[in-house]
């Protein structure tokens, strides 16, 4: 119960501190208004007219350099014990002296200085000049209707409670502002720098805008030179309806809608407007600063209609973004407007410079939107080409499939005829002659088995080529050897067996291994039958891409070039090139023989 109560009375001092409303502020908006141009003056000199505040002097019929007098009062309840503040929203003129009893408190030259937004009054009241009872506040203003000078509601209080007060309306109408154009100033760099890499005519409009916003509300606290002149007031108008121009031709396009005739009209139309605020007469210019204020106020709802047509490319909640950015700037510009007018009250906020903002915030929601559709396309195609691609590597993987089991069948019908044709020409033709010696009943004993034993030999060359050996020198050495050391044996020749390590050999098809063994076959049995040496060295080497194969014997040799060796040379030449090397003999009478027989081979 006790925690109940006690929350109950913190919600209570929440709600009574909330709705607080400091009543020792005093709201002035009664005065007396004398127009003298009088350097000084005694109270009793001003007498005066009542007139309510807020007074815009556009509604009177002044002349420039007009000095207008305002008499202020207020009451004290008692003496004042703290500092007391004085602050009127709104006071535009180009000068303003601030009296109090009869003291003067301040004097601001050019406080309205051409084309300033921020124009409030905060003066602090000492506590000596401040008497219990009535107190007169004397504010003199020097300048013209032209500026649509003028004073709104004064108020009197506590400085603290007043100064907040201050911040706040300070704050609404400058601080935000200069945020906002310093952020969208960032965001405008962002956008051109994207368009540097990326040139859409979207994104350079938006980074122009948002540049010229930035450069715009900057000017907007500066001063522009004096005299006050056509040109100045030109230029002041830029600052406040140039943009709706560019933010009107961006949002067209961005619904959909690019006319160049309509938008070459509306900058014309903007340069009419500038150079007749320059040459018409100083009775005119308020007139037109108003038709033309009333002109780029209804403006924007231009796009309201471009938007209600249905575009693929924008979507629903862009389409409501540009519409809420239109009729917003709409409303806000023709707040203004009744506001200098003077249909509406002349203290209320200025809002138009609150419409860049709806207006970059859609136009960026509806550029943001674009990017992400175009990354979510691109990102989409980027999958549809690597679906493409993977299919067509399966189909060029699937054709390559093909063409190798195409090539693999043409190799073997090639290895096929090959085999029947080296079958027909050797052991075909070894056993038709066997065959025709059996027949005519002359045929030796010992020839029919030496015939039988070489189409045996034969036949077991021709299998043993047929074996894989996956280009391995070695294996194809290993099956000769195997075949021929009976053979050394019987005949009692020593065979010696040095062979290395060799490198693989490229593309060691059966043909090329038959080539190779043969090669071996008839060097070896040439050795055997015409050297007679007694003893036989095999050695291998390998290097520069090559594997070699030496056979060296001790026996008789003979001449190289000799006519009676040159045919079966020149046979075993042949099948070293059907083998892909060389075949090189190296004899002289006397000093033996040495055949090597070179293959290129894998690096």
């Amino acid at each position: 119960m006790t925690r109940a109560a006690l929350l109950a009375a913190l919600l209570l001092t929440c709600v009574r501190a909330l709705a607080h409303d400091p009543g020792e502020i005093v709201t002035i908006d009664r005065a007396r208004m004398t127009v003298i141009q009088a350097e000084t003056f005694a109270a009793h000199d001003l007498g005066g007219q009542p007139v309510q505040l807020p007074d815009p002097w556009f509604r009177r019929d002044f002349k420039a350099g007009t000095a207008v007098w305002y008499e202020l009062r207020f009451d004290m309840q008692a003496p004042a014990t703290h500092s007391h503040s004085l602050f009127i929203p709104r006071i535009v003129a180009s000068r303003v002296e601030v009296y109090l009893n009869g003291r003067l408190l301040g004097r601001h030259d050019d406080y309205a200085a051409p084309g300033r937004v921020i124009n409030p009054l905060y003066a602090l009241l000492p506590a000596h000049l401040l008497r219990e009872g009535e107190n007169e506040l004397i504010l003199r203003m020097l300048g013209t209707p032209m500026w649509f000078h003028g004073i709104t509601r004064a108020y009197v209080g506590p400085s603290r409670e007043l100064g907040t007060r201050a911040g706040r309306w300070r704050l609404m109408q400058g601080d935000v502002i200069s945020i906002f154009a310093i952020a969208f100033g960032l965001v405008g760099v962002l956008a051109l720098a994207c368009w540097s890499v990326e040139r859409s005519e979207e994104l350079l409009w938006y980074g122009a805008i948002l540049i010229a916003y930035l450069a715009i509300t900057a000017a907007w606290y500066l001063s522009l030179p004096h005299p006050i002149t056509g040109w100045t007031l030109s230029l002041i108008f830029l600052r406040y309806a140039g943009l709706v121009t560019p933010f009107a031709i961006l949002q067209l396009r961005l619904a959909g809608w690019r006319v160049p005739w309509l938008e070459w009209t509306l900058w014309v139309v903007l340069a009419g407007s500038m150079l007749s605020l320059v040459n018409a007469s100083w009775h005119w210019r308020p007139h037109l600063w108003l038709w033309f204020g009333l002109f780029y106020a209804v403006l924007p709802l231009l796009a309201l209609a471009v938007l209600a047509r249905p575009r693929a490319d924008l979507k629903r909640f862009s389409r409501l973004l540009l519409a809420l950015a239109a009729l917003v700037a709409t409303g806000f510009s023709l707040h203004d407007y009744a506001v200098r007018a003077g249909l509406l009250d002349f203290e209320r906020a200025w809002l138009a410079h609150y419409v860049p903002p709806f207006f970059l915030i859609a136009g960026g929601a509806v550029i943001f939107e674009r990017f992400l559709a175009a990354t979510r396309r691109q990102r989409e195609l980027a999958v549809e080409l690597e679906a493409r691609v993977a299919q067509k590597s399966r189909e060029i993987e699937a054709a390559h499939a093909q063409m190798r089991a195409a090539d693999e069948e043409r190799a073997l019908v090639r290895e096929r005829r090959r085999i029947m044709a080296d079958m027909h020409d050797g052991l075909g033709s070894r056993l038709v002659g066997l065959l025709s010696q059996v027949q005519s009943g002359k045929a030796d004993a010992r020839q029919l088995e030496e015939g039988l034993t070489a189409a045996l030999e034969e036949l077991r060359t021709t299998i043993d080529s047929l074996q894989p050996v996956e280009g391995d020198l070695s294996v194809v050495l290993g099956n000769v050897r195997h075949r021929m050391r009976s053979v050394f044996d019987t005949a009692g020749v020593e065979l010696g067996w040095r062979v290395g390590e060799l490198p693989r050999l490229d593309d060691l098809t059966p043909a090329r291994n038959l080539a190779i063994q043969r090669i071996l076959l008839e060097l070896f049995t040439n050795v055997l039958k015409h050297s007679g040496a007694r003893k036989v060295e095999v050695t291998t080497s390998a290097g520069a891409g090559k594997a070699s194969i030496m056979i060296e014997d001790d026996g008789r040799g003979f001449v190289v070039g000799s006519p009676v060796n040159g045919h079966g040379l020149r046979n075993l030449q042949e099948r070293a090139c059907e083998a892909g090397g060389t075949l090189v003999i190296e004899s002289e009478p006397g000093r033996g023989t040495r055949a090597t027989l070179a293959l290129p081979a894998a690096a």
